[in-house]
């Protein structure tokens, strides 16, 4: 199955109708919930990182700052890249 959206390839999967190839933030909680397992392991792909580019600070809109902010302030500690193993949930703490 191929799919242009995250949200139908994820139910597919969570319904038994095979593997899903999807970012580890989408499938953290499932797999810490055991409906979902990491099968493959080593092809997962390297970490990236997110990155805010704007212009200088005297030209940023206010609403713009205020959304960087709250990315720092609340994304910056978590972990998008790992995938928990088999019922350890404690990632999703952060």
């Amino acid at each position: 199955m191929r799919s242009n959206t995250l949200d139908a390839v994820m139910a597919a999967a969570l319904e038994g109708a095979g593997l899903v190839y999807a970012p580890a933030w989408s499938v953290a909680e499932h797999i810490a919930a055991g409906h979902l397992q990491v099968v493959l392991r080593d092809r997962e792909l390297p970490p990236l990182d997110i990155n805010a580019i704007f212009t200088h600070n005297r030209l940023l809109a206010g609403k713009v700052r205020a959304l960087i902010d709250f990315f720092v302030e609340h994304l910056s500690g978590m972990d998008f890249d790992s995938v928990p193993r088999l019922g350890d949930g404690s990632h999703l703490d952060a």
